[in-house]
């Protein structure tokens, strides 16, 4: 058993049997789902070493069509086992961006080595969600008031007779 308290981040690294291959490779960089305006930028890694990784959040830098930079996202963080495909996301803010594709880079440092790839993050109309049909309320019927109050003047004048 090992317990420690740190104030700052400690990194250790432990002699096990056997060969340690620290790998991993980008294997997709494409656009997500909208949430709120933004839209998820998802890099999808994947772990080919022999050792769980715990990459640095991922950078995304993102393009206009004159190759200037547009925007720079960071992704959250994963922990990737051995063979393991994970989704790194990071959410790109797109009020006032023209709908279409934008180059993109993509790079995951995973201590010991660095992945990169180039892609094309394709910006798109989000869907609206399906319509509802809203009935309008209804009104009370006034025929319905008139008869009730003429039926209540009715009762009332044969029970005041008695």
């Amino acid at each position: 058993m090992l317990t420690i308290q740190s104030i700052v981040p400690l990194t250790f690294i432990f002699k096990v049997p056997g060969k340690a291959i620290r790998e991993g490779k980008i294997m997709e960089l494409s656009s997500g789902r909208y949430n709120h305006g933004r839209l998820a930028v998802n890099i999808y890694f994947k772990n080919t070493g022999t050792v769980t990784l715990r990459p640095k959040p991922a950078k995304i830098e993102i393009f206009d069509e004159n190759n200037k930079p547009l925007a720079s996202l960071m992704t959250d963080y994963q922990v990737i086992k051995p063979g393991e495909i994970k989704r790194l996301t990071a959410f790109w803010s797109v009020d006032g961006i023209k709908i279409g594709d934008y180059n993109a880079t993509a790079e995951v440092n995973y201590l010991t080595g660095i992945s990169r790839k180039e892609s094309t993050i394709q910006l798109y109309k989000p869907s609206l969600p399906p319509a509802r049909v809203v009935e309008k309320p209804t009104r009370f019927p006034w025929w319905v008031l008139a008869l009730i109050v003429i039926i209540l003047f009715i009762a009332y004048m044969i029970f005041k007779r008695r």
